[in-house]
């Protein structure tokens, strides 16, 4: 029995027991009258539903017959806002690491140590270096700053290093 099948028979079943839940009456009494119950279901999908408030009516006049005025459901799916902490530290002219893997479109944040007496930065590139995604503020250590950027949204290997000298370099993978 697959996934879809096997789901199809467990909502049934909760529909015939949300149905014979809310019958009501008296044995003998007559036929029993049946109280809609909400079915449940599960969705494959990671969304939310949102249910506005209701509004309230404007100073109508009363009337017999009610007003609906709540405006249907809306389904919106939540985007997952991540932050990735690097903590990157030049030292001897080059970095303690030469990978870094982030999410698509993840805040980074790069701590960066430079341990040396020397001017050193952290800069992303594509993965060939032709063009600029960001760029960091060259310090000249020992001294410490943090660089915020967001990683590109589109999925691959982009390249890091230090402008100054370029053979601190290392492989920004975006996943």
């Amino acid at each position: 029995m697959t996934n879809q099948s096997a789901m199809i028979g467990v909502l049934v079943i909760v529909a015939l027991l949300a149905f014979f839940a809310g019958c009501t009456g008296t044995p003998g009494a007559g036929t029993p009258t049946a109280t809609p119950q909400p079915a449940t279901t599960a969705s494959p999908q990671t969304t939310v539903t949102v249910q506005p408030a209701t509004t309230p009516a404007t100073t109508a006049p009363a009337t017999t017959s009610p007003v609906n005025t709540t405006r249907p459901a809306t389904t919106t799916a939540v985007p997952t806002l991540r932050t990735v902490t690097v903590d990157l530290i030049a030292k001897g002219f080059s970095f303690n690491m030469n990978t870094i893997n982030v999410p698509a479109g993840a805040k980074v944040v790069v701590n960066f140590d430079n341990q040396d007496q020397a001017s050193h930065n952290f800069a992303l590139y594509s993965a060939n270096f032709a063009t600029t995604i960001f760029k960091g503020e060259v310090i000249t250590g020992p001294k410490k700053t943090t660089y915020t950027f967001t990683a590109p949204e589109t999925k691959g290997m982009y390249s890091f290093r230090c402008d100054i000298h370029p053979v601190m370099n290392g492989l920004f993978i975006v996943q």
